[in-house]
């Protein structure tokens, strides 16, 4: 998907393939994985809603597949809610990525959206960022 306008319609989609997902690795938890042109992160340039499956071979017709990258990632935790999002992406690329002895290894970032997550102020979740050494 491409653009913010169009994210939310991604996880109602994957809302709805989420009964037809065998076997999740974990069934509360879905993750948010973005990539974008350039760094620091600007907006997006593609968003992924998806489950960690175990193998790809019974995915529902209608999904696609993607493996997030190994490597070394920065996580932060984000009180409150999606509401926050643009403000823990400001700090991510305007307070402690400068401060750190880090910068982003490729351009983009996991949301980890776990038991956690609900629809309240006391919310939480996870912005994962590769990160490498300077």
């Amino acid at each position: 998907v491409h653009g913010w306008h169009l994210v939310a319609t991604l996880w109602y989609k994957l809302c709805w393939l989420m009964p037809r997902i065998k076997d999740p690795v974990d069934p509360g938890v879905s993750y948010g994985f973005m990539f974008a042109r350039d760094c620091p992160l600007p907006g997006i340039d593609t968003y992924l809603a998806g489950v960690e499956v175990a193998s790809f071979d019974d995915v529902p017709e209608g999904a696609a597949t993607g493996t997030i990258p190994a490597g070394e990632y920065a996580v932060f935790t984000v009180d409150g809610g999606i509401g926050n999002t643009p403000g823990a992406y400001g700090y991510i690329n305007d307070t402690w990525m400068p401060q750190s002895g880090y910068k982003e290894a490729r351009c983009g970032a996991v949301e980890s959206y776990g038991k956690r997550f609900v629809p309240s102020s006391e919310s939480q979740f996870e912005i994962w960022v590769a990160v490498e050494a300077r």
